[in-house]
């Protein structure tokens, strides 16, 4: 009885909005590239709660979080939000990550031979973050992707390089080059000399494992900073 009372209440309350009010409809009949950012995120929800209908909902989740927050939060973050239950959590992450991946490049064989493609691999995890970031790339003889690991930073300004974790995976994967990014949230791509003095180190001790450093990237929402192009990392394989 309950479970048939909260469907007739959800029913009520879309039938609310005048039929060309509703997401999907409006959806339909005009694209979505039409709709607001919470008419989409209305369409995604599908339903709203006793308290309020699928548009009031949606409109209260994005006056409080922007998609470029929304994209970032954990399934712990969205479900602590009122209305929002496992199912409407998993559809968001769902959404979020096929997003991300559209933005890939298809396959492994496109070669990552140049610090362009490198960042546009890169962009889509690295995208709009508001903390540091890291990636780290691992190619074969062609430059080919092999795998990429993406790490967050606890701490907004800095993030530790996992040095160990970048050579024992390199050693796994047989990769023939690693490619290092992270990002300055700031926008400003000057490298620190912590970047500079890491950056050597880490070529350094690659190559005596006879692994090439192809390239360091310094990320923004915009624009990057290579180290290869600036002349900072020079070998002959590179």
């Amino acid at each position: 009885m309950l479970a048939i009372y909260f469907i007739e209440v959800l029913e009520v309350k879309i039938k609310d909005l005048q039929k060309n009010q509703r997401p999907r409809e409006r959806l339909i009949e005009k694209g979505a590239a039409s709709l607001s950012d919470a008419e989409l995120l209305a369409v995604l929800l599908a339903s709203g709660t006793k308290q309020e209908n699928v548009m009031e909902l949606a409109a209260r989740i994005c006056a409080r979080y922007p998609f470029s927050d929304l994209k970032e939060l954990t399934y712990p973050q969205l479900i602590a939000l009122p209305g929002i239950k496992m199912a409407k959590a998993c559809q968001l992450l769902a959404c979020f990550e096929i997003v991300r991946r559209s933005f890939c490049i298809t396959g492994q064989k496109e070669q990552l031979d140049s610090a362009q493609k490198i960042y546009q691999f890169a962009y889509p995890k690295m995208m709009l973050q508001k903390k540091e970031t890291m990636m780290i790339i691992y190619l074969n003889a062609k430059l080919q992707v092999l795998y990429h690991q993406h790490l967050s930073s606890y701490h907004p300004t800095s993030i530790e390089v996992p040095v160990r974790l970048i050579v024992e995976e390199a050693l796994f994967q047989k990769a023939y080059a690693v490619v290092l990014l992270h990002n300055h949230p700031s926008s400003d791509l000057t490298p620190s000399k912590a970047d500079l003095s890491m950056t050597d180190y880490l070529k350094n001790l690659l190559e005596s494992l006879e692994i090439v450093l192809l390239d360091h990237l310094i990320v923004s929402d915009q624009n990057y900073y290579s180290f290869l192009e600036k002349g900072l990392i020079t070998t002959e394989e590179a």
